[in-house]
């Protein structure tokens, strides 16, 4: 009820306002600045995330995840290939896997004269059979 009339009241206090004029080329110079503002944001965004977009109207968005994710999986086991391919592994059964020095199964050689108490030391231990008790 109290809406009802605050609508009457304002009913009757624009009821003998006009609205002013529209400045000539006003709607052309307002079309013109949104399109320069949407033309500057999409300019500033990085072309990795236009290119998303781009692919995102046109579809191939999940296509295009499948293939990245099925390039990075082939790359990894590329990498990879080295150490599941290795002698060493090879020759050492599951059960025996723990007992083997991460040094001998993952080419951690460089590794092995690092000086007691650095960050690669930490590594080894962490990582060897004997997690961390003398070696």
């Amino acid at each position: 009820m109290h809406c009802r009339y605050v609508k009457q009241k304002l009913d009757r206090l624009f009821e003998d306002t006009s609205l002013p004029p529209v400045p000539q080329g006003f709607s052309e110079r307002l079309m013109q600045r949104a399109r320069q503002r949407q033309y500057l944001q999409q300019e500033s965004k990085p072309a990795v995330i236009r290119l998303w977009e781009w692919l995102d109207q046109t579809g191939l968005k999940k296509s295009t995840a499948a293939a990245v994710l099925v390039v990075g999986l082939a790359i990894g086991m590329l990498m990879g290939r080295d150490n599941w391919q290795s002698p060493a592994i090879q020759s050492v059964g599951k059960s025996q896997m723990a007992q083997v020095e991460p040094t001998a199964i993952y080419n951690l050689d460089y590794l092995s004269d690092s000086p007691k108490g650095s960050l690669a030391d930490a590594y080894l231990r962490l990582a060897s059979a004997t997690n961390g008790r003398e070696r």
